[in-house]
């Protein structure tokens, strides 16, 4: 509520005495009065509208005796063209430049900025009624600039002896000083409380940002920078107020103290203090150039700034200690809420970091104990398919040293440790491979090769074997399919591989087909079996290092497990790519290896 301001007369010393005894005599109203008083008795009032003070109406010679002798601010406005006359309570409020002229003069010409609002208000006290404002808005020019002042006021007519309304009697009390204070106060208290617990520094200046903006009255526009993290530079987050304002807004701003252009955020981060820019773009209704403040958010005891806040300043408002200090705890405010959500995200990050580095432990030891278990896997693998040609070789070459072997028996034992010895030795070549790849020195022999020619000696090859188990081979050769650059020992390493796997895993009587064919930039092979098919969980590892699927499987069919890996491994020295697909257990697998043209290894 806005002070009410009373105002007691008493006229005569032993009460009312008829009309006589209120009239205050030519020569007593403009005595005393201080300043305002030895102002009046200084005018030559024959030559204001007023005329000469002994010929004013009584009823304007007593209410200028009150008004010298009061302590409130008081002034009157008399006649039809308000007359301005005040005391030196009143004084303050006119400021340098309506002072002294205001004395004596028309209120139209001293208030003329503000006369489209009080005129008519001064018209409807004439009328007969008192008028009374709380913190009312008058932009004055008391001061060289439009400055925003608020007052309390009451407006009374002053009737004069023949009933009529002869003037206004104004009581004011200015309370620009609560108002700012009391606005202010609000921001502050806004921005204390703006941010959440859980917000980014990002949306901890978007909360501030719109507590500004809540009080354009004091900050009309604003912009918020956040420092990048390498501390050279700082970039624009949110803005306020920037409608037709003209207050430039460059996206970032270089923070060495030297750049100066259109922001000296390095030099204010430097200082550690507030500075004040001028020559601003003036915004829409103002006469002036404008001007800003710009404030480093540094956390407390901190001298790195956090980042920046350009607000411009009212033009309307003086800028003095007071002002001054209201932007540097806005500052602050915003530079703690910009701590706490660094250290929100600090710790968070640490958090994430945290869980991120003890779930990768986990699949760590998840991996390792895996590898373990391929590891003993493999190993009862090769142990398996080491002794079981080397038993078949030592007891064969046993029988035959202690003669048990019949003559007719011989060829079939010596076939036998053959067949033995080429396996134990492709096993061994696929074991030196496997260590050539892993250290990086498997080299290939480069040539151009007709991969149509390495395919067909391959099936050629592995045709034997299919009809011992009455496998269909179906082939389908593109006689265009093109060369390609190559190793063909290596090339006709990965198709055997392929069409062994395919007729293993066949089952009897079935049907493996392998194809060629001319693929955009590149040669393709497919080779498809209709055999046990490939589990959905095994597929993404069929490649892999000693890795194999259903070991009743692998075990009933042989094998290592080092043959899909070794294949892919020389189709990728050769720029290609080996892919297989498959169905489920039971559908059978496809797989498909595509060499590029002039290819060099």
């Amino acid at each position: 509520m806005a002070p009410t301001v009373g105002l007691s007369v008493v006229l005569g010393g032993e009460g009312y005495r008829g009309m006589d005894s209120l009239i205050v005599a030519s020569d007593d109203c403009l005595r005393g009065g201080g300043e305002a008083g030895a102002l009046m008795r200084s005018i030559d009032w024959s030559s204001t509208p007023l005329g000469p003070v002994e010929l004013w109406p009584p009823s304007l010679r007593t209410i200028v005796a009150v008004m010298l002798s009061s302590r409130f601010a008081m002034r009157v406005l008399w006649g039809p063209e308000f007359i301005v006359l005040y005391n030196d309570a009143y004084r303050p409020i006119l400021g340098e430049t309506k002072h002294p002229a205001a004395m004596g003069s028309p209120a139209a010409s001293i208030f003329a900025e503000v006369w489209a609002l009080v005129g008519p208000v001064f018209q409807r006290v004439r009328r007969g009624d008192a008028v009374s404002f709380d913190d009312a808005l008058l932009p004055l020019d008391r001061n060289g600039y439009l400055e925003d002042c608020y007052f309390t006021v009451s407006y009374s007519p002053i009737r004069d002896e023949y009933g009529s309304v002869g003037g206004v009697l104004g009581v004011v009390h200015e309370t620009t000083d609560r108002v700012l204070a009391e606005r202010r106060l609000a921001t502050l208290r806004d921005l204390a409380g703006c941010s959440t617990p859980d917000a980014t520094p990002e949306e901890a200046c978007l909360q501030a940002s719109r507590a500004l903006d809540r009080n354009r009255a004091d900050v009309p526009s604003t912009l918020l920078y956040l420092v990048d993290d390498d501390g050279r530079g700082a970039r624009r987050v949110d803005t306020t107020g920037l409608d037709d304002d003209g207050l430039p807004a460059p996206a970032s701003v270089d923070l060495d103290p030297a750049a100066i252009a259109p922001w000296p955020l390095g030099r204010a981060a430097s200082a550690g203090r507030c500075l004040v820019v001028g020559d601003l773009p003036r915004r829409p209704g103002e006469l002036s150039a404008g001007s800003a403040a710009v404030l480093p958010l540094t956390r407390p005891g901190r001298a790195r700034a956090l980042g920046f806040l350009v607000a411009r300043i009212n033009p309307r408002l003086a800028f003095d200690d007071r002002y001054r200090d209201f932007l540097e705890l806005a500052g602050e405010r915003i530079a703690s809420t910009l701590a706490t959500a660094i250290t929100s995200q600090e710790e968070r990050r640490d958090a994430s970091a945290s869980a991120a580095l003890s779930a990768k432990l986990t699949q760590l030891e998840a991996a390792l104990e895996e590898a373990l278990l391929v590891k003993d896997e493999f190993l009862s693998t090769m142990n398996h398919e080491l002794r079981t040609p080397l038993n078949a070789i030592l007891g064969w070459t046993r029988m035959i040293r202690s003669g048990r072997v019949a003559v007719d028996q011989q060829k079939h034992a010596l076939e036998t440790i053959e067949r033995n010895a080429v396996a134990e030795t492709r096993l061994i070549e696929d074991l030196l491979d496997v260590s050539r790849m892993t250290s990086g020195s498997l080299r290939l022999d480069v040539a151009p090769v007709d991969l149509a020619e390495v395919v067909c000696a391959a099936v050629e090859a592995m045709r034997p074997s299919a009809e011992a188990r009455w496998i269909r081979l179906q082939v389908a050769l593109d006689p265009h399919a093109g060369e390609v650059l190559g190793d063909r020992e290596r090339l006709d390493q990965v198709v055997s591989s392929l069409l062994s796997n395919a007729l293993k895993f066949s089952h009897r009587e079935g049907r493996v087909e392998v194809s060629l064919e001319r693929a955009d930039r590149s040669t393709r092979l497919t080779v498809r079996d209709h055999g046990e098919g490939i589990a959905p969980g095994f597929l993404p590892f069929v490649f892999g290092h000693f890795r194999q699927g259903d070991q009743s499987i692998t075990r009933r069919h042989g094998g290592a497990g080092l043959g899909l890996a070794i294949a892919r491994h020389l189709v990728e020295l050769h720029g290609g790519a080996i892919t297989a697909e498959s169905e489920g257990e039971g559908r059978g697998a496809t797989f498909t290896v595509s060499i590029p043209f002039g290819r060099r290894g």
